[in-house]
């Protein structure tokens, strides 16, 4: 696994096919980080400006899309959305593409101060 930067358009840089934009709004959930594929950290102007934006370019441009799945292994009891910074992650993506479970990665990751809990565990008590 490699990183790089680019200033053009990574559509520009690869084949389409390789690519796998990463963004909260895709209802295809990540199972695995495969080693062929470029993973572009996605879903900034999402959260912010509006809903769908990368999303829809991605559709535009046909590059796949993926969501972490989060929701499989844990729920935030605080907050509806579950909002993750680009350091979350590259740090789970480098995790789980050196063979940590989805589910350790994210409890290495995910700040239990946040209302992270994982859905294994018995949260009765937790007040949503």
């Amino acid at each position: 696994m490699h990183i790089t930067r680019f200033s053009s358009q990574v559509f520009n840089e690869f084949d389409k096919k390789d690519l796998v934009y990463l963004t909260p709004d895709s209802s295809n959930l990540l199972n695995s980080v495969e080693s062929d594929k470029v993973y572009i950290i996605g879903g900034f102007v999402d959260d912010n400006i509006k809903r769908n934006t990368s999303f829809e370019i991605c559709e535009r441009h046909n590059v796949a899309t993926a969501c972490l799945p989060i929701a499989k292994h844990f729920v935030n009891v605080n907050h509806k959305q579950l909002v993750l910074t680009i350091n979350q992650v590259f740090e789970i993506m480098i995790l789980v593409y050196n063979g940590v479970s989805w589910q350790d990665a994210f409890k290495k990751v995910l700040p239990q101060r946040k209302g992270y809990v994982s859905v294994k565990k018995d949260y009765k008590n937790v007040v949503l």
